[in-house]
């Protein structure tokens, strides 16, 4: 359930529409190479951290945004991809999905961040 209202939610952000489900991180690298992704959606390490694939594969793609989630954990994190500049940090911790659909929506626009993170 959780899946499918994401999948909804990031199809909407925008008029990106690709959205790929992969089972490792090494089919995701390829798939980035060939497909122009959007939204890298995957799960927060066990410390609560974002996965260092992640950060790489953003490096490489600064295009690309980045949701990673701890559902157990109540804990997300959002890096948002802004054109020409670093990406935009959102930690989201006990946030619902009212607060996430809001980010996705609106982007790097989004004046309710600073309300959701304490900070910009």
């Amino acid at each position: 359930m959780f899946r499918q209202l994401l999948q909804r939610a990031l199809a909407r952000t925008s008029d990106r529409q690709v959205i790929l489900e992969v089972d490792n991180t090494q089919q995701a690298e390829l798939l980035l190479e060939q497909v122009p992704v959007h939204w890298l959606v995957l799960s927060l390490g066990p410390a609560g951290e974002i996965p260092a694939v992640a950060l790489r594969l953003m490096a490489r793609h600064p295009h690309l945004s980045l949701l990673a989630i701890a559902v157990d954990q109540g804990q997300m994190e959002v890096m948002l991809a802004r054109p020409g500049q670093p990406h935009r940090h959102v930690p989201l911790k006990d946030a619902g999905l009212a607060s996430l659909l809001s980010i996705l929506h609106q982007g790097e626009q989004a004046p309710e961040i600073a309300a959701f993170t304490g900070s910009a």
